[in-house]
């Protein structure tokens, strides 16, 4: 997977079966995310749409510790993670979104590459 990230071609070239890494890693993920769709109906209510509450921390998570940057997106997470908790003892509980979106938005204009991203 990482050969293919770097170079498709040159993975390729080698020798790699490309389009085996390819069905690997769409079954992999596949199942990885059945898995955090069944753990969250777990702890909520299972509703068609109940991924959408999660969906905006995790794209701010995403932009703020730098895209491509793995590293960087779980740095992302924890800093929004906790910024979301402690702005409750501030605002209402119901602005806990506002919160991920304001920083995302912040970071977006002090440094569009994030914490962790590489300038291209």
């Amino acid at each position: 997977m990482r050969a293919m990230a770097d170079n498709i071609d040159l993975a390729q070239i080698t020798g790699i079966n490309t389009e085996r890494v390819i069905i690997w890693t769409w079954a992999m993920s596949g199942v990885l995310t059945a898995a955090a769709g069944i753990l969250l109906a777990f702890d909520t209510h299972l509703t068609p749409v109940m991924g959408w509450n999660l969906l905006l921390p995790l794209f701010a998570a995403v932009i703020l510790g730098g895209i491509g940057s793995p590293y960087g997106a779980m740095f992302g997470g924890l800093v929004i993670g906790i910024s979301q908790e402690m702005s409750t003892l501030i605002i209402s509980a119901a602005y806990k979104p506002a919160v991920a979106f304001t920083i995302m938005i912040l970071m977006l204009i002090i440094r569009p590459s994030g914490l962790m991203g590489k300038k291209v």
